[in-house]
């Protein structure tokens, strides 16, 4: 599957969009085991173009532990990432895992919850 900018491909749950132009993701949906892979490959096209790369999460409505570490796998490949607007059950994992004290990733938009 080849995933190019405004495209939207439709995991189990999860549907991306990419702006190239703004180097962002939008996810919405569900971000997990069955989904995981889209978001990757979404991802990875921004990713290998270099620099800075922002997830916005406002509209994703769940993560697992397997969306964590696709989230995760794909920092590292980032120069900075940016994790925008995560409500909810997503925003809470972020906090108990505190991601944002990975090196090159900030988390903007934080709701108090």
């Amino acid at each position: 599957m080849s995933v190019r900018e405004g495209s939207e491909p439709e995991g189990l749950g999860l549907r991306v969009r990419t702006e190239s132009s703004s180097r962002t993701i939008l996810l919405e949906g569900e971000l997990d085991l069955a989904s995981k892979d889209v978001f990757s490959e979404a991802i990875g096209s921004l990713l290998d173009q270099g620099g800075a790369v922002t997830v916005d999460l406002e509209r994703l409505e769940f993560m697992d532990s397997s969306g964590l570490r696709a989230v995760i796998l794909a920092s590292r490949r980032a120069e900075t990432m940016v994790l925008r607007r995560p409500r909810g059950q997503v925003s809470e994992l972020f906090r108990m895992c505190d991601i944002d004290r990975l090196e090159n990733v900030s988390v903007e938009d934080v709701p108090d919850e």
